[in-house]
């Protein structure tokens, strides 16, 4: 890959949370590490036995809290993983030396692990789709065989050069980076490309410290909606106003038999260490809560509510204007031109009472 970019991924708004890069390019005065975090994997070693090689991830620190660390297949000095929601991305380098066939096997081994996932693949494949006719069909045989697509393979992006050889380096222009995606993450995530080339001197087809242009690509970015923290309360205002309810709530828990076992326990040890004890109140307590729930009762409200919405009048009258209306319905369907009698004006009155809003009939 040289010193090159991979792809850069938005998420509403084209951000640029992250990037797929070459670990060489960590050292650019392009890339500052107040702005992003690095993620990379190992590297391999070149013809000398120096370390060479190597892929990451560079993430923008203002959207560091979505993304994660992440290993999966393949991860090493050619596949690089992060984890972003529920979506793994792997930063990938083939390169076009002798190990270009163990390298796109590892690649093409990620992919059919993955398949069923949500996962995308972005990186410098050194496969010119247009050109290299032998390579090109192994990767369109797994595209096919997995559902995998590759964003940049469509119009009018395939047409697009991605890397501009630099000096003396050799060939001509062309397109050998790639962005990969399953067939969920498409679904769950619609990324699609926004443009080649970022415009900044890091990637210039002329100046340029890199031969590669970095690929913009954009997912959808989905936020989760709040959810309620519902609370559990007991049903204590009845029970105190119902004898009824005492006197079973006392009966029950007199013939529990594990009231009766405990009780025995405690006349026969007349002294107990400190956790015998613990354990004999614990023991006491899941019994009483065991009971309430059987006996008192409970009930899971919202707070978000307003007080008066759980009241057994409020509930009663509410039930009944659910009824009137459904029976409203009823008579309409059946051409009936009459009003049905039904509760409506007392659920009116007890919500004008408790400041709720009503629907009329």
């Amino acid at each position: 890959m040289g010193s090159g970019v991979g792809s850069g991924v938005g998420s509403a708004g084209s951000v640029r949370a992250c990037f797929g890069i070459w670990r060489g390019i960590c050292h650019s005065p392009s890339l500052s590490h107040r702005v992003c975090t690095p993620f990379f994997a190992g590297c391999g070693s070149g013809p000398n036995g120096f370390p060479a090689g190597g892929v990451g991830w560079a993430v923008n620190n203002a959207y560091l809290h979505m993304f994660s660390d992440h290993t999966a297949t393949g991860e090493g000095e050619n596949i690089k993983w992060i984890r972003m929601g529920n979506t793994s991305l792997a930063s990938v380098y083939i390169p076009p030396n002798a190990t270009q066939a163990e390298a796109m096997h590892t690649v093409h081994e990620s992919m059919a692990a993955q398949q069923h996932s949500s996962a995308m693949w972005a990186g410098d494949i050194n496969c010119d789709m247009q050109r290299d006719a032998t390579n090109a069909g192994h990767w369109q045989a797994v595209w096919d065989t997995t559902g995998i697509e590759a964003i940049d393979q469509m119009d009018p992006w395939r047409a697009q050069h991605t890397r501009y050889p630099k000096g003396d380096q050799p060939g001509a222009p062309s397109h050998i980076d790639c962005v990969m995606a399953t067939e969920a993450a498409l679904s769950q995530l619609r990324p699609r490309m926004l443009k080649i080339g970022s415009g900044e001197p890091l990637d210039d087809e002329d100046v340029g410290e890199t031969d590669h242009q970095l690929m913009v690509w954009t997912v959808a970015a989905r936020r989760r909606p709040n959810r309620p923290k519902l609370v559990t309360k007991w049903l204590t205002s009845r029970a105190q106003n119902d004898p009824r309810i005492k006197a079973r709530f006392e009966a029950e828990l007199k013939n529990d038999p594990r009231m009766g076992a405990l009780r025995q326990e405690l006349e026969a040890h007349a002294r107990m260490t400190r956790r015998d004890l613990e354990r004999v109140v614990d023991d006491v307590t899941a019994v009483f809560i065991d009971v309430a729930r059987r006996v008192v009762g409970e009930c899971t409200i919202d707070p978000s509510k307003p007080k008066d919405y759980f009241r057994h009048d409020v509930k009663e009258a509410r039930k009944a204007n659910a009824t009137c209306h459904r029976a409203l319905k009823r008579a309409k369907r059946q051409g009936v031109d009459q009003r049905t009698k039904c509760s409506w004006h007392s659920w009116h009155s007890v919500a004008q009472h408790r400041g709720l809003r009503t629907n009329a009939p």
